[in-house]
């Protein structure tokens, strides 16, 4: 391809009818010129290769539709969402792509999965919002404006404050939610009148596809969250994917107005009774150990979520290296990255995930008698790079500020130091965090585990919990006198993150996510969807997609399990498999 023809392509792909946008944004961030031809690059090798993507459209009828939620550029999002979609078509679901005008990355690859089926969110959303709603939204941002009144504000029930706040920090990095700042008010006023736009047009979307059932990939901001809910309040289920622990997984779960609050990544209340009533057995322990193994020492996995960092020092090397004192018990508080919305999952204790840290940082600087670590989480490295954020975790400047030098008994431990969080299960003797995924992995050591939220695993028996702040509190002051967990709680903390760990994630063979290395992680495919299959036959015959198909067009089940090749339904499990249309 000669330079002219190269630069044919890419305005083509960029869209002719803006050449000056594409220029002036080019002008403002020179990187957009590279990622324009990665993409082209990665977009005409995708459609060359997986032309039969396409087929399958016969397979299915108008009667069921499956509504995609994908209001996203992110394309290996996109890739998912399309492989998923697949199944589904191939078992007589037809695919509805619901997205946006300026998503025209996504809409080049739906096309090569043979998706013309297409609406955009824009064309339905209308022009204001009511008065009435108006004034109320200006009465609630007044000067007495609290989080918790945002947070609870709805529109015809769909949760519009929560989502603001979630897109709020999503998009400004900030940790702390204070809405007597006239410029956060100001953010979240937009945001919410965009949110209540964006009930209706749901509304309105729904009215006109009536799916049968929705896909979606992250389902708390603005706009992505108003379909969500609105599908739900109509009996609509929706299927819920997420990254699981593993590079080559996935994890499903299915979504109705009652379970609206559950974490994805958890596991439902049937399948918790199931799972109680198998009980433990020598092969679950061995298998949940390498599982461990696998993610921290050997570095198997190469996402941002599961790459190990630093090395597994022994208790007395990481007693030396952060100057614990070896006669005092150790207490690891576990920060959620602060701008991180996973505190909706559930209720929390705190205002927000910095109110959280300062508090819990306090606590611990009261109380001399144990040694206390801050862990920031790893995931910094990644996610600061991605974000362009620069080097110091939020979390980090945030105790700076409030506390200065913080005392001898309290150190922290950036995500960039050598020592690797699994070395930190046996030097710890408490674990603190909100609701963290590490919160399962020490208690699976006996470790008691101090939550200050709902949602993921508390109230299982096996975590200790608090109903207020103050609760909460007092429990940091007198950690020391807390007991290890008895054998009975840790089989239970095993039990559930075996079949958190080991049997909710779902391996697909005809595609899998990669990624870059952390060098690379501000590259425009970071993470990718590399696509197995190599014919039309292929996606006919798999069992993966069969699987999953089964399940989620099928079945009741909230969770999706795989065992030995049978799918569990959370009400036991069948190897039995429905043919694809």
């Amino acid at each position: 391809m000669t330079t002219q023809e190269r630069l044919k392509a890419l305005l083509a792909c960029v869209g002719l009818r803006e050449p000056l946008a594409f220029v002036r944004r080019v002008i403002e961030r020179p990187k957009t010129l590279a990622e324009e031809l990665e993409f082209l690059k990665d977009y005409r090798a995708f459609r060359r290769n997986f032309g039969f993507l396409a087929g399958g459209t016969q397979r299915s009828g108008p009667a069921q539709k499956l509504l995609v939620i994908s209001l996203t550029n992110w394309l290996a999002q996109v890739k998912t969402a399309g492989m998923l979609a697949k199944a589904a078509q191939l078992y007589g679901y037809a695919p509805v792509i619901l997205t946006r005008r300026a998503y025209g990355r996504s809409l080049k690859y739906y096309r090569v999965f043979g998706f013309h089926d297409v609406l955009f969110f824009d064309d339905f959303l209308p022009a204001g919002i009511p008065a009435g709603v108006q004034e109320e939204l200006e009465h609630m941002l007044d000067g007495s404006c609290t989080v918790q009144a945002v947070k609870a504000f709805r529109y015809r029930g769909v949760r519009v404050g929560q989502q603001a706040l979630a897109t709020f920090l999503r998009r400004s990095h900030q940790a702390r939610l204070n809405v007597d700042d006239a410029r956060m008010r100001a953010g979240l006023r937009a945001l919410m009148v965009e949110g209540i736009q964006a009930v209706e047009a749901a509304e309105a979307v729904l009215n006109v596809v009536r799916p049968a059932i929705g896909l979606v990939n992250d389902p708390m901001y603005i706009g992505i969250g108003a379909v969500f809910e609105e599908a739900l309040h109509r009996g609509i289920p929706v299927i819920q994917w997420v990254a699981s622990q593993r590079d080559d997984a996935l994890v499903f779960k299915r979504y109705d107005e009652r379970t609206r609050d559950v974490h994805p990544f958890s596991l439902s209340e049937e399948t918790w009774t199931m799972v109680c009533q198998e009980g433990w057995t020598a092969r679950q322990e061995l298998e949940l150990r390498r599982d461990l193994r696998e993610r921290y020492v050997e570095g198997k996995w190469e996402s941002y979520y599961n790459r190990p960092y630093g090395a597994c020092l022994d208790r007395e090397a990481v007693q030396r290296r952060l100057g614990l004192d070896p006669r005092k018990k150790t207490a690891v508080i576990f920060p959620h990255i602060l701008w991180d919305p996973t505190m909706f999952w559930g209720d929390d204790l705190f205002e927000d995930y910095e109110d959280w840290l300062i508090q819990t940082v306090r606590a611990a600087c009261d109380n001399p008698a144990v040694n206390w670590v801050v862990r920031f989480h790893p995931a910094n490295l990644w996610k600061l790079k991605v974000e362009g954020l620069g080097p110091v975790p939020l979390e980090k400047q945030v105790l700076e500020a409030r506390f200065g030098n913080l005392p001898a008994h309290v150190t922290c431990l950036g995500p960039e130091e050598e020592i690797n969080t699994f070395a930190l299960f046996d030097v710890a003797d408490y674990c603190v965090t909100v609701r963290g995924t590490v919160g399962i992995e020490m208690a699976v050591f006996g470790i008691p585990v101090l939550t200050a939220g709902t949602g993921r695993y508390s109230g299982r028996g096996f975590t200790v919990d608090s109903s207020t702040r103050a609760e909460y509190l007092s429990k940091l002051l007198r950690i020391q006198d807390i007991p290890r967990l008895t054998s009975q709680q840790t089989e239970l903390a095993k039990q559930y993150a075996h079949a958190l760990f080991i049997r909710r994630p779902t391996t697909f063979s005809t595609f899998r996510v990669v990624f870059r290395s952390l060098a690379e992680a501000d590259h425009p495919f970071c993470n990718n969807v590399r696509v197995a299959a190599r014919s039309f036959q292929e996606l006919v015959e798999a069992q993966d997609l069969r699987m999953f198909a089964q399940w989620a067009l099928r079945s009741q089940a909230r969770d999706f399990l795989v065992t030995n090749g049978a799918v569990e339904t959370g009400y036991g499990s069948s190897s039995h498999h429905h043919a694809l249309v």
